[in-house]
């Protein structure tokens, strides 16, 4: 009966060390997750980035000299754009509605921004 009261300390203790371990085993495997998340999500946007960058250099070019090798540049640039775009639509998607409206005012952009160029390059065909 003694020890009683020291086994009950004792089993508490053990069990305020073993959630505390769970807890912290946890917490570092969803650090983890979000990292590598983050870090997808950062190679997709800077994919799109890239692709942006490639289109324009390719629509100056066009509009200097209209030559099939640059429409198709910038044709090759806007699927890679539109293919980093979707895989960047699943990514965000696991974030939630927060992220989900940034990638909606960022396809919103692009849209107005794509709307421009073409007209441009219409007008030099």
């Amino acid at each position: 009966m003694e020890l009683a009261p020291l086994l009950l300390v004792v089993l508490l203790a053990a069990g305020v060390a073993g959630v505390s371990f769970v807890i912290v085993q946890r917490t570092r495997a969803l650090l983890t997750r979000i990292d590598t998340d983050a870090e997808t999500i950062r190679t997709l946007a800077d994919c799109v980035e890239s692709a942006i960058v490639r289109q324009s250099v390719a629509l100056q070019y066009h509009l200097m000299a209209s030559d099939p090798l640059h429409r198709s540049e910038n044709v090759r640039a806007r699927a890679l754009e539109d293919s980093a775009l979707a895989h960047l639509e699943v990514e965000i998607g696991k974030t939630g509605p927060a992220g989900m409206t940034a990638l909606n005012d960022t396809r919103l952009l692009l849209r107005r921004w794509h709307r421009t160029p073409g007209r441009a390059a219409e007008r030099r065909d």
